[in-house]
């Protein structure tokens, strides 16, 4: 019985060993994915913009959007201030993975691009194929609203489809400030 209480004590220290470890892990690590995500952001922007200005373009906004699958919208501008677009950020999630999209909506309310943060679709490649031959610089929600979503990989292709028109949807309601 003695015996009992000293492996379980012995477990314990370890478990705890363990725990502060990961912990510890954690906590020097989150800042650099942080740092990391934003810069990948940040260069995801320039490519849908190509002169977009991240200082000129301020801090993005993330609260009172229309959507609750909008987890922020920067309003793009050049370095010169002007004007130049919009760029939401849009998640959403179906049987098959998350989906993390950056839209890019230009001053026309015309797509300029969408850019994927997050692919986690099980069968991803067909679904990152289709955006890039389908989302393509210059269509409008209509256009949009027609894309043929059978690809392959339909339910992660809908999902794109439902995430492009909610930022559309914000834009055309007064989400163009």
């Amino acid at each position: 019985m003695k015996k009992n209480f000293k492996i379980a004590a012995i477990l314990m220290i370890i478990a705890a060993i363990c725990g502060l470890a990961v912990s510890g892990m954690n906590m020097i690590t989150a800042p650099i994915i942080e740092r990391n995500q934003l810069l990948k952001e940040a260069a995801l922007c320039k490519e849908i913009f190509a002169d977009y200005d991240m200082d000129a373009s301020g801090k993005p906004i993330t609260e009172g959007l229309s959507n609750e699958a909008i987890s922020k919208k920067v309003i793009a501008r050049n370095a010169d201030g002007e004007l130049i677009g919009y760029i939401y950020t849009v998640s959403g999630k179906n049987s098959y993975g998350p989906i993390s999209l950056l839209v890019g909506i230009g001053a026309d309310g015309k797509l300029v691009s969408a850019e994927f943060l997050e692919n986690g679709q099980s069968y991803g490649k067909q679904v990152e194929t289709h955006v890039n031959s389908s989302y393509t610089s210059g269509l409008t929600l209509e256009e949009i609203t027609n894309i043929n979503t059978s690809c392959g990989a339909t339910y992660g292709a809908n999902t794109v489809k439902e995430l492009v028109t909610i930022a559309f949807n914000d834009y055309n309601n007064g989400g163009a400030q």
